[in-house]
């Protein structure tokens, strides 16, 4: 029980699931947003949506609240790798005051897979066959919340924005010594604040967030490095062929994952992709 709670503690800031806003189709600015920031967001989620594949890395910070009401802060550093529309890699290591730790994520359009490698242990379930649908699924039925979903959508735009949202343009400031435009956002749940790079290639430099209503109002801090928009990425990147002395959990998160593939199953396919 002891490494599953500790593996259940650290798949919010692994997995990529559920975004700040259900998908929906904008077609014109929200009301309360103005229009050099809406166009600032745009041209970002534009530049994504034509790669078919893509890299980056994150510097993250992560407020975990304890019952106490104190806030300890946990650093965590990614690599993600993506391909539209039905692959998605993450790679994490966290650093927290307890002990440090490596997690994983494969998404191959069919399954997705969570394993931590300090307890040896995974987790498989069916998903849609696609990013966007498989981040719904994710999000709304395994319910693993984590706010970098909506870079990875079709259309970061629709998963960002909603009609509650409002948001208003800041100032342009540094970011890991690029020019980057500060956009604020907030709706009914949450309060963020992006960083747009400044020029022809919008890209995101930064993003903070905070959960308003949850305890101790957390905040996550990403800053985005690294970007590759024309990666090649091998086939093999999306595929999880587990480690011999790693033990399969049917759990993820707190649901059971009743209709998964059976361990024997699990092994037959690993054997049949090393052949």
């Amino acid at each position: 029980m002891k490494a599953k709670s500790l593996f259940f503690t650290f798949l919010c800031m692994l997995a990529f699931a559920i975004s700040m806003n259900a998908q929906q189709t904008q077609t014109m600015p929200a009301p309360s947003v103005d229009k050099k920031t809406d166009a600032l967001l745009r041209g970002m989620s534009d530049l994504l949506s034509k790669s078919n594949s893509f890299t980056f890395h994150t510097k993250e910070m992560h407020d975990k609240v304890r019952p106490s009401g104190k806030i300890v802060q946990v650093s965590l550093t990614r690599e993600v790798a993506v391909r539209r529309p039905d692959g998605v890699w993450m790679h994490a290591l966290t650093k927290a005051s307890d002990q440090s730790r490596e997690l994983n994520l494969w998404y191959d359009g069919k399954t997705v897979t969570l394993q931590s490698n300090h307890e040896k242990v995974y987790a498989r379930a069916k998903v849609p066959p696609n990013i966007d649908e498989a981040l719904d699924y994710i999000g709304s039925t395994l319910n693993l919340p984590t706010p970098m979903g909506d870079v990875l959508y079709s259309s970061p735009y629709d998963s960002f924005m909603g009609p509650d949202t409002s948001g208003k343009y800041v100032k342009l400031t540094k970011i890991e010594g690029k020019s980057c435009h500060e956009l604020a956002f907030k709706n009914p749940i949450l309060n963020w604040v992006m960083w747009i790079a400044d020029g022809e290639t919008p890209l995101l430099c930064k993003l903070e967030i905070q959960y308003k209503h949850d305890y101790g109002k957390p905040k996550i801090s990403m800053t985005f490095l690294d970007w590759n928009l024309n990666a090649q990425i091998a086939e093999t990147q999306f595929t999880h062929v587990p480690p011999a002395d790693f033990r399969r959990i049917k759990i993820i998160g707190r649901v059971p994952l009743e209709d998964s593939a059976t361990e024997q199953d699990s092994k037959t396919q690993t054997q049949t992709q090393e052949n």
